[in-house]
């Protein structure tokens, strides 16, 4: 089942309650960071900063311990969006040698494909030719997939012969 968005109150709701469940367990600032926050919520650090940034630097200075300069926040966050573009980076060139294989494949089936259309055609012209020289034709699919295309010519007084797609005698390979 599909969860629902939150909507943008909602989310602020969310966060605020998980910040002040953190807040209330910290004992110095250093247990009171966006990230603890995050990760309570089940969000990214950015998410935290973007709802609740401001509530946080009004808390955190109430509690002991140094306070964390706006800077080392930011460069730390600057350092994730780097390692995130890194693995958004390598994500894309699976995802495009997945599509070039999927690819070959396709171009391996449609070459498959074509050379069977092209016996297909020219077995229809033989086909076409004996029928047009007064010949009966009945074609006599293979049993097996793996046994080559081949079809019984009846004609007018003759015993049936067997024919093949790959002309064998003279009067084949003039078809």
């Amino acid at each position: 089942m599909r969860m629902k968005r939150l909507t943008k109150e909602g989310r602020k709701e969310q966060l605020l309650a998980v910040m002040r469940e953190v807040y209330g367990k910290a004992k110095s600032q250093m247990d009171f960071t966006g990230e603890i926050i995050a990760r309570g919520a089940g969000v990214s650090d950015t998410i935290v900063y973007r709802y609740i940034g401001e509530d946080i630097k009004d808390l955190r200075p109430s509690l002991p311990g140094p306070a964390q300069k706006r800077d080392v926040v930011v460069g730390k966050l600057r350092g994730k969006i780097k390692e995130l573009r890194q693995q958004l980076r390598e994500k894309r060139a699976v995802q495009l040698e997945e599509a070039r294989a999927e690819l070959q494949v396709a171009e391996l089936m449609i070459d498959r494909l074509d050379e069977d259309n092209r016996a297909l055609r020219g077995e229809n012209a033989l086909l076409k030719k004996r029928v047009r020289e007064g010949a009966g034709v009945m074609v006599i699919p293979p049993q097996r997939r793996d046994v080559a295309r081949s079809f019984t010519v009846l004609d007018g007084g003759e015993r049936p012969r067997q024919a093949s797609l790959f002309p064998i005698n003279e009067d084949d390979r003039n078809a």
